[in-house]
């Protein structure tokens, strides 16, 4: 049913409105920044000595800081959006909270492989990293951090609402909207002023994590994704008009 609406009216949305709520943050003594410091703190030993024993130890000093700081991002996305318990069952490890980061649009299906790719290579093997994965490694968490703080911080305006433009002299409305604490999800739409309005709600997993893509990308529309780059993000036909 919002498939089908945002198909055919995806280019007549205006952004009218909004809000959100606080979700539950977990509270932890260091945060990914503070890793992610550690991590350059290690760097920083590395260029600066002579000794080539020291300089493999801040490699690799580096690398467990880079881990601590994306595990860290994940698991306070994981929390504030209780996939746990919007996913029972389901096994919190780090490629599952990386894969329900990309489902809800935070990152690139490309980052994701990259991230995995790099840290599988440095963690197995008992090798030595190089220093040329490492800092393409720093690079991608750094990256990736920010933009799940970004997904975390989507929860504050996970309220949605857009005019719909129409040939009456007043515009429809759509409303979509989802709830990091109670997992509910929503949307509603009226296309004129007199028309019926349509919607429904849902507590189902993908549905939820589906709405939660549809706010994060719709948010940004004419901001900084066109309405062709949202299609295709948010699995639509092409405009046919």
């Amino acid at each position: 049913m919002l498939v089908e609406f945002l198909e055919e009216h995806l280019e007549l949305l205006t952004e009218s409105g909004g809000g959100g709520t606080l979700p539950e943050i977990k509270e932890f003594s260091l945060y990914s920044h503070d890793y992610l410091q550690f991590a350059g703190f290690e760097l920083d030993h590395y260029n600066a000595s002579d000794d080539e024993q020291r300089r493999v130890s801040h490699l690799i000093n580096c690398v467990s800081n880079l881990k601590r700081a994306l595990e860290n991002q994940l698991d306070l996305l994981v929390h504030g959006y209780k996939l746990a318990q919007l996913f029972p069952g389901t096994k919190m490890n780090f490629p599952n909270k990386l894969k329900f980061a990309e489902r809800c649009g935070f990152l690139e299906g490309r980052t994701f492989s990259r991230i995995n790719k790099i840290r599988n290579s440095i963690e197995h093997g008992y090798e030595i990293p190089k220093i040329e994965e490492i800092d393409a490694f720093y690079d991608l968490v750094t990256a990736a951090i920010c933009v799940l703080q970004e997904g975390l911080l989507l929860t504050l305006s996970s309220e949605a609402e857009f005019f719909v433009k129409s040939d009456d002299d007043e515009p429809g409305h759509f409303r979509v909207e989802f709830s990091a604490n109670d997992l509910k999800a929503k949307a509603k739409w009226k296309l004129t002023k007199s028309a019926a309005e349509v919607g429904f709600e849902t507590t189902d997993p993908d549905e939820f994590i589906y709405i939660v893509r549809v706010v994060h990308f719709l948010r940004r529309l004419h901001v900084s994704f066109s309405t062709l780059y949202i299609r295709s993000k948010l699995q639509l036909t092409s405009n046919a008009s």
